[in-house]
This record gives C-alpha cells, sequence and structure tokens, in this order.
C-alpha cells in the first residue's frame, strides 16, 4: 500500500471527523443553561450564647447565604418569550429571601425581569425576558436564610430540560502546558493508529476496518475540539458574567 494512498485516507478520514463536528455544530437548537453558587455570609452555630442574635434589616435570623445564579441561552437558535411553555423559576428550598434579588442583564434589550416570593419552607425567583440570543441571559444574588438546596424550574419549547452547568465560576480552570502537551500526544497517537490500522489489515478493507477506523476518527475529533477550547480559554459562561458578578457584589 502506497504512501500516497495512506495519506489520502488519513486525510479523507480527518476532514469526515470535521465535518461531522461542524455540522454538528450548526444544527440550531435552544439550549438554556443555568449555574449557581451558594456561599455562607454569617451564622449562629450551636455552641453560639443563646443571649447571641442576628438581625437584617431588623429582622431577626439565625444564618444568611449568599446565592449568585446565572440563567442564558447557550444554544444557537434564540428563545423567544413564547417558547417558554413553563415559565423559568429558581426554587430555594428551606430558606426565606431576605432582600428583592439583585438583577443584572447582558443586555437591556432582552427586558429581562424577576418577580420573587418567599416564605419560611419554600422561596422562589421566577424569571421573565423577551427574547435571548446565543449567551444572552442575566446574573443574580439572591441572599437568603437557610442553606437548602436551589433548583431550576421551567420548560422551554424543543428543549427537554434546562442545563445544570454546576457552580457558578467565571472562568472554567485553564489546562496546564503540561495537559496541553499530552492532549496534543493523544491527538498524535490517535492519528498515528489509524493508517497503522490500515497497514496491518493489507488490502482487505472490510466492515471491522472501517467500524475501527470511524472510530478512531470520532476519538481524533474529540480530542482536537478539547484541546482547541483549551488553548482558546473557551469559558464555561459568557464572558460578561465578569462584569455581572462584579456589579452585584
Amino acid at each position: 500500500m502506497s504512501s500516497d494512498f495512506l495519506a489520502a485516507i488519513v486525510l479523507a478520514v480527518v476532514g469526515w471527523a470535521i465535518t461531522c463536528w461542524l455540522a454538528i455544530r450548526s444544527v440550531k437548537r435552544r439550549k438554556p443553561a443555568w449555574a449557581y453558587r451558594t456561599v455562607p455570609i454569617v451564622g449562629i452555630r450551636s455552641n453560639t450564647p443563646p443571649e447571641f442574635r442576628l438581625l437584617f434589616n431588623e429582622k431577626p435570623v439565625n444564618d444568611a447565604y449568599r446565592t449568585v445564579a446565572i440563567f442564558f441561552n447557550a444554544g444557537n437558535q434564540p428563545i423567544e418569550a413564547s417558547d417558554v411553555r413553563k415559565r423559568v423559576t429558581l426554587v430555594f428550598d428551606n430558606a426565606e429571601i431576605l432582600r428583592e434579588p439583585k438583577l443584572y442583564a447582558n443586555d437591556t434589550i432582552t427586558e429581562f425581569s424577576t418577580e420573587w416570593s418567599s416564605s419560611g419552607e419554600h422561596s422562589e425567583v421566577k424569571l421573565g425576558f423577551k427574547c435571548l440570543d446565543y449567551n444572552d441571559g442575566a446574573v443574580l444574588e439572591v441572599l437568603h436564610n437557610g442553606k437548602g438546596k436551589v433548583t431550576c424550574e421551567g420548560r422551554i419549547k424543543e428543549t427537554k430540560r434546562i442545563a445544570f452547568r454546576g457552580d457558578f465560576t467565571v472562568l472554567e480552570a485553564v489546562k496546564t502546558w503540561r495537559q496541553l502537551t499530552a492532549g496534543f500526544l493523544r491527538t498524535l497517537l490517535v492519528l498515528g493508529a489509524i493508517p497503522s490500522v490500515i497497514i496491518m489489515s493489507g488490502n482487505q478493507w472490510d466492515v471491522a476496518v472501517s467500524i475501527t477506523v470511524a472510530l478512531l476518527a470520532t476519538v481524533l475529533a474529540v480530542e482536537l475540539r478539547e484541546n482547541i477550547e483549551a488553548l482558546t480559554r473557551k469559558r464555561r459562561f459568557p464572558a460578561w458574567s465578569v462584569a455581572a458578578e462584579k456589579s452585584i457584589s
């Protein structure tokens, strides 16, 4: 088997992998996403003297927490107000909201708004908006007592759920150069494995070889994507969330 033929096969496989990746990326879809982080502000522990009291706006409390949450459209299809089948709501279990939530929307044209209600056992913040394009959304700060579970309920047209992205951190940890080097070495190993499989198969291009090459090409596409994202320091959350968190702090 000539080297030109092997080179043509490798280029064809790489081209196929890149084409598939671009095709997946180009599919129009709505992708609502959210994340949050809760940190304690102050609290009375079990060993605190009974004479000790905490007040918030002249109201007695035993503890206080700050939850910063983000909701945005991570997809490339706009989310219109008419696409909302069930209103997006942040629910705070076993918590009472202590004051009106602060809101920072990335663009006034989205007309982002909140409505909140609170009780000792159940509190919620309802979100409203006119239209969210790609990466449009808002960051909210909610002060509350009781560190209960925070969930996001709601239903958007043509989506199964609101994707949860874990702890709300402005920037995803950037890979070290050692991790980047290891990633690119893995990419080269996978790339080299493709012609090795072809050579070992001789001239017998059967179903098994096709499946193996296809799997290797898929792994190669994933490795390339991860390394490109790491090099460009891709954010888990929109860039405007940096200014948003600072403005409400």
